[in-house]
């Protein structure tokens, strides 16, 4: 999906999911509670990779909103979007990565 939209040089880091046997289980790559939401979240992982430059976080799950609202500067859909008007939080609205690196590259 990266290289469709012409982004192959980003790192992608994400949970895993296994799916065999059923039923289907999710790995967070982060074990430890949040020390904000109290689960193992990706908030963590968000502030080690930023390491003091601006976090940009890309998402559209509910399970992307605590480590969401560790970034600098959100694009949100659907749920994580919902999420962010529930909470009166900035964000920008995307349809695809090719509209987010429009507007980053305009930055």
């Amino acid at each position: 999906m990266l290289a469709r939209e012409g982004l192959s040089d980003l790192s992608l880091i994400s949970n895993s999911l296994e799916g065999e046997p059923p039923p289907w289980v999710v790995a967070f790559r982060d074990e430890q509670p949040c020390d904000v939401c109290d689960e193992a979240c990706k908030r963590r992982t968000v502030a080690r990779l930023a390491g003091g430059l601006q976090a940009v976080y890309i998402g559209d799950g509910f399970s992307d909103a605590c480590a969401a609202e560790a970034a600098d500067l959100v694009f949100a859909r659907r749920r994580l979007a919902a999420h962010f008007v529930e909470r009166s939080l900035k964000f920008e609205p995307f349809d695809d990565f090719v509209s987010i690196v429009e507007r980053l590259s305009a930055r």
